[in-house]
């Protein structure tokens, strides 16, 4: 593979595009934006790119489309230096039904969170395969002093509803809406967006009054129209 500029330069998700399919679109786009099509050969030959941005969105892909062929190399990926393929990796294995796929997972929650973007991913990950453990991991996220870290944090809460409500293991309830209040109270923009777009796709009474919220309270007068175009939606 060659070692020319990588473009991340993507289009947005289209509306009408399910939240829980949006990683799936980005990384789809990102190897389109740089000469990678979605077919499964292509898809085996990116996995060998030295970008890691390139071969972690390879392998998400092959993963999405439950890709046996490509279960050895994956075996090979979790072994991987790179966080973001290695979280990737195991993911994809998950999804096949592979055990050491989930258990690679669950070790990435224990990595320090300022030094690796995995752990949050991870716990989004776990939470699609039915595992709530990892909301443990996002509430300590959100408090890490890196806008990145937040966000990546912030980009999980749409998978921890079904478990809202839930306890957790030391015994308090997984209160996934007081961490939407906290995203849409954050000084950065961004994150807030990053919550709206996930509680569009969230139909709950609670998500509403939490919406009704942030009308009253946010500064930002475009983030504020948003919010307010999606309580006007029944």
């Amino acid at each position: 593979m060659n070692d020319q500029a990588l473009n991340l330069n993507i289009p947005n998700p289209p509306n009408e595009l399910p939240y829980s399919e949006y990683e799936d679109f980005r990384n789809r786009e990102i190897l389109k934006a740089n000469g990678i099509s979605s077919s499964e050969d292509e898809l085996l030959v990116a996995l060998k790119e030295k970008r890691n941005v390139l071969q972690a969105a390879a392998v998400h892909t092959l993963g999405s489309l439950k890709s046996r062929t490509a279960i050895p190399i994956f075996k090979e990926l979790v072994k991987s230096p790179e966080d973001l393929v290695k979280v990737e990796a195991a993911y994809a294995l998950a999804q096949l039904g592979i055990p050491d796929g989930k258990e690679i997972l669950i070790e990435c929650l224990g990595y320090p969170f300022d030094a690796y973007i995995f752990p949050a991913i991870a716990a989004g990950y776990l939470a699609q395969l039915g595992d709530a453990q990892g909301f443990s991991t996002i509430v300590k996220c959100f408090e890490v002093d890196i806008p990145a870290v937040r966000m990546l944090a912030c980009k999980q809460l749409f998978f921890f509803v079904p478990f809202h409500g839930q306890q957790r293991e030391d015994g308090s309830l997984i209160d996934v809406y007081s961490l939407f209040r906290r995203a849409l109270s954050a000084p950065d923009t961004d994150i807030q967006w990053q919550a709206l777009a996930q509680l569009q796709h969230i139909p709950s009474p609670e998500g509403r009054e939490v919406l009704k919220q942030y009308v009253e309270s946010t500064q930002d007068e475009e983030l504020r129209k948003k919010a307010l175009e999606m309580l006007s939606t029944p």
